[in-house]
């Protein structure tokens, strides 16, 4: 059992943090992101020296309070680097039969896919303000997010590949869907 368990992350030049109560503000090239903790056993502390270093650390911990000091420090690193860089998720559209179509609306903000698995309705997700759609590759049957919050990508790309995914089929013969092909840190946002 540790006493003590701490975590720093050194924050680049071009990224400015802000702690109020337990809310911190990362602001860097691509916009700003906010996030509350409410662990009240986790100190945030940032250190703004020559290293630029933000502390998280727990004390009189046991496994559990270790690992929330660790998902916090990620989560932290991971606003940063949105901030800064922003990350990319590719979804590959797949079809063996039925060719799927998708559609953005900008006006709107929906991405509509029809024609899965030879079903006449129409599925459509609203894309968040923070997150970009790439319309120029529907062609090449794919499909680009862009956003500087990555734990918006996930929960819309999570979306998107289960309600177009077959349920109850072999998925070695039944291939139709939109699954996440890959996902990167990007600089183009």
């Amino acid at each position: 059992k540790h006493v003590l368990v701490q975590s720093i992350i050194n924050v680049p030049k071009d990224v400015k943090i802000r702690i109020k109560e337990k809310t911190i503000y990362t602001k860097g090239i691509n916009g700003e992101l906010s996030k509350k903790f409410n662990n009240k056993n986790v100190n945030i502390i940032y250190k703004k020296n020559d290293s630029n270093s933000l502390i998280v650390r727990c004390y009189y911990n046991n496994k559990s309070s270790s690992a929330i000091v660790r998902t916090i420090t990620s989560i932290i690193y991971n606003m940063i680097i949105g901030v800064s860089k922003g990350f990319t998720y590719l979804l590959k559209i797949v079809y063996s039969h039925f060719p799927i179509s998708v559609k953005y609306i900008q006006n709107e903000n929906t991405l509509e896919i029809t024609n899965l698995f030879g079903l006449k309705r129409i599925d459509s997700f609203f894309i968040p303000s923070s997150v970009q759609v790439c319309t120029n590759n529907l062609n090449k049957k794919e499909i680009i997010l862009l956003s500087k919050d990555i734990e918006t990508l996930g929960i819309l790309s999570s979306l998107i590949q289960n309600k177009c995914s077959i349920n109850n089929k072999d998925c070695r013969v039944f291939i139709d869907g939109i699954y996440l092909a890959s996902k990167e840190v990007n600089s183009l946002i």
